[in-house]
């Protein structure tokens, strides 16, 4: 899904709002829910403008973009933790020698 006018954004929170509007589709196909066209193009919606679009776009993107990074490095951080600590449980990793495996692997 893409409005016509980009922002990524926009368009995930645009789509985000109609959850419940989107929910009576939910059992219409045979194996996931179906919509068409027609029935999208009818689903309520506000076009603020190019203006406001913009405004929004230009102070919620950046907070998308951070939350993305963030779980970039959450899953990481995770594939680290899981690498290193069966070897610091077992022993075969001692703290010492961490700092220097770590940026071997990074």
């Amino acid at each position: 899904m893409r409005h016509k006018g980009g922002g990524r954004s926009f368009t995930y929170y645009t789509a985000w709002s109609l959850q419940e509007e989107l929910r009576q589709y939910e059992n219409t196909g045979t194996v996931f829910g179906a919509i068409n066209k027609k029935q999208f193009e009818a689903l309520p919606t506000i076009d603020p403008g190019v203006e406001l679009r913009q405004a929004f776009e230009g102070i919620v993107d950046p907070m998308d973009q951070r939350i993305a990074q963030n779980e970039q490095e959450s899953r990481t951080l995770a594939q680290t933790r899981d690498l290193l600590l069966p070897r610091l449980m077992s022993g075969e990793l001692r703290v010492a020698g961490v700092e220097c495996t770590v940026e071997a692997l990074l």
